[in-house]
């Protein structure tokens, strides 16, 4: 596993504790916020991602 999948790793644990987020930055990186809503964890409505409980 690269340094990237490793930083995308993080982020994507990161973002399940944290409530809505922006896509971009200050937030949620695009990769991150399509391995959310590929894995059913969240929903991305526009620029936004809602985590789901």
């Amino acid at each position: 596993m690269g340094a990237t999948a490793r930083r995308i790793d993080a982020a994507y644990l990161n973002a399940l504790r944290l409530g809505p987020q922006r896509i971009g930055y200050p937030g949620i990186h695009l990769p991150v916020a399509c391995r959310l809503e590929a894995t059913g964890k969240a929903r991305v409505l526009g620029n936004v991602v809602e985590v789901r409980p």
